[in-house]
């Protein structure tokens, strides 16, 4: 058995796929291109897959990441080009390295991930700066969220790690992971003034593993 981990990006329409639509897009590519691919043992055995954090249904995503066994080792190049020759249009994987014998999982190393917010119309530069600085300033900004089981509230402030204005419209931001309530690029953009009528495009750019020192690094 040989562990990988494997990148790939999701743009276009294809930002609709839910997690589920894609595990099963996965598993079909990979027996299209006939990858060995380890299964579990049991009563119900299911394909060794292990995703990151989530895809997030209606958000472009150029770095959706899962580690996968398989049964044989093959060459990481060899791997990429089989798999991308089955995938569907703006489906791509991009990124395949062999994992050590020892390694960390996904869900316990991710901690950061990008997100670059493009507007409908072309905000006022010095507005917006300004939004930005308010916002970074205040130690707490609480906001509630409808969900299932009623209203919440939470602060979104501590999990803004960066954020900025990076002109033509666009804005980039940094949101630290792991808390008991993430919050979405659309709510950091509201505590800015902007609503989500205001939003053209979201797209996750990077996650990536952030130490104290604010170093980061790919998975």
């Amino acid at each position: 058995m040989t562990d990988y981990r494997c990148a790939f990006s999701l743009l276009g329409d294809r930002k609709f796929l839910s997690h589920l639509d894609l595990l099963t897009m996965w598993q079909r590519a990979m027996r299209r291109a006939q990858i060995p691919v380890g299964y579990s043992q049991g009563f119900n055995p299911h394909t060794l897959f292990s995703f990151g954090p989530a895809h997030s249904v209606g958000v472009e995503d150029e770095a959706v990441y899962f580690d996968i066994t398989l049964t044989k080792a093959m060459r990481p190049a060899d791997l990429q080009e089989k798999v991308n020759a089955v995938l569907p249009e703006q489906i791509m994987l991009h990124t395949v390295k062999e994992l050590p014998a020892r390694y960390e999982a996904l869900m316990a190393c991710i901690n950061l991930a990008t997100y670059e917010v493009q507007l409908k119309e072309m905000p006022d530069e010095c507005q917006a700066q300004t939004r930005i600085k308010k916002l970074l300033q205040l130690d707490h900004y609480v906001m509630e969220r409808i969900t299932p089981k009623g209203v919440k509230s939470f602060d979104l402030r501590p999990a803004i790690h960066q954020l900025h204005y990076a002109g033509q419209g666009l804005f980039i931001m940094d949101i630290l992971l792991g808390n008991s309530t993430q919050p979405r690029p659309q709510e950091v953009m509201a505590a800015c003034g902007y609503a989500e009528k205001d939003l053209w495009n979201i797209k996750r750019s990077g996650l990536y593993v952030v130490n104290e020192k604010g170093e980061r690094r790919l998975p």
